[in-house]
């Protein structure tokens, strides 16, 4: 689950913290499913109506749509909820990915020979239809074949190391990244990403229009309501906002390992890990995407938000879990000797699982579409 304050775009020190050491953040933050960036591209490139359509009843259960493909076999449900107009679950599988290591399967080949053609997306976000994708021989290291990314402008809004940003680039498309921690945009452009340091509240666009605005585990640092105002300054008409997160599901001995250690080294901290809790990690990231689809409604210029859901696992080894252990942003202030407890708590708790073990990881994302403006009648 999430470790935010109830406010967390108020939260400036723990937000910048993650630059202590972004060389580590970069190296073991998993990158986003690429299904999920194949879907906000097409999205972003479909034709949509001049006036935004009506949105279902709050009760409405949309389309479920199967598609099997030569690898694997992806489901899609729709179902609308009372807080987020639209939901859509995808079963991400070893070839969604880029460069994850799943159950003995080697992603690196991402989607290659996977065929979107079925896919019809219409009943999952307003006027979006992807029958015509052909995502067969994608491969994130050159571009989204089938789907027209050429020209595509996208603002990385909290681009941190550019983890969001060099897969956007990989599909072929101009990426501006837009970062307050100004270590972290500096590893950034030492990939070669251009990067201006601001908050996204406090940057100048300077007139500058996107396609899409993208915002990768970092919205929640954003004030929903002017980012989702700054967003449709910035858009173009038909534009594509897009802000999505990683919920993972470690192994509960995992959570209890770090609970009963940060309560060593931390015995006043406003928060308990070491109990198994309740809900899904995901129950726990639903109020940061709630919080974006609110900012969206208020805004006044999007299409009624959308939540697109990711399924995917990936296996870890002890050395891989401990290394990004420290990028936590409960972790990432703390003296480097209550530190090295934790680790090594969480580090024996790995060997009597055996040493390796699978995280669940729920990717979702909030979607909305800057408003066309209306077509005036003839006089």
């Amino acid at each position: 689950m999430p470790t935010l304050p109830t406010e967390p775009h108020q939260q400036r020190q723990m937000a910048q913290s993650f630059g202590t050491d972004p060389a580590r953040y970069d190296r073991t933050r998993p990158p986003y499913p690429n299904a999920l960036i194949t879907r906000i591209l097409a999205a972003a490139q479909s034709t949509t109506p001049d006036t935004e359509p009506p949105s279902p009843p709050s009760n409405t259960t949309t389309t479920t749509t199967t598609t099997t493909t030569t690898t694997t076999t992806t489901t899609t449900t729709a179902t609308a909820t009372a807080t987020i107009d639209k939901t859509t679950t995808i079963q991400a599988t070893s070839t969604d990915i880029d460069g994850v290591h799943i159950a003995g399967v080697n992603t690196t080949d991402d989607l290659t020979d996977v065929n979107m053609t079925d896919v019809n997306a219409t009943d999952d976000m307003t006027g979006v239809n992807m029958t015509d994708v052909n995502a067969t021989g994608v491969n994130t290291t050159d571009d989204v074949t089938g789907v027209n990314v050429d020209g595509v402008n996208v603002a990385d809004v909290g681009c941190g190391t550019g983890t969001a940003a060099r897969q956007f680039r990989r599909a072929g498309c101009r990426v501006l990244g837009i970062e307050p921690d100004a270590r972290m945009a500096g590893f950034a452009r030492e990939q070669g990403f251009d990067v201006e340091v601001a908050t996204f509240e406090e940057w100048e666009p300077a007139g500058r229009q996107f396609d899409v605005v993208a915002a990768g585990t970092s919205w929640h640092w954003v004030d929903p309501v002017a980012g989702a105002a700054k967003a449709a300054r910035i858009l173009r008409p038909g534009g594509l906002f897009a802000a999505f997160w990683h919920a993972p599901e470690p192994p509960p001995e995992l959570n209890e390992a770090l609970g009963t250690a940060l309560k060593r080294v931390m015995p006043d901290a406003p928060f308990d890990l070491s109990q198994r809790p309740a809900r899904s990690s995901m129950d726990g990231y639903q109020p940061l995407l709630t919080r974006a689809a609110d900012g969206i409604r208020a805004a006044g210029t999007f299409s009624a938000p959308e939540q697109w859901s990711f399924a995917w696992e990936h296996r870890y080894t002890r050395d891989e879990w401990l290394d990004q252990l420290p990028t936590s942003g409960i972790l990432t202030r703390l003296p480097p000797a209550p530190l090295a407890h934790i680790i090594q708590e969480v580090a024996t708790a790995i060997d009597t699982l055996g040493g390796t073990f699978t995280v669940s990881y729920t990717t979702a994302a909030v979607v909305a579409r800057k408003r066309q403006p209306p077509v005036r009648a003839a006089q």
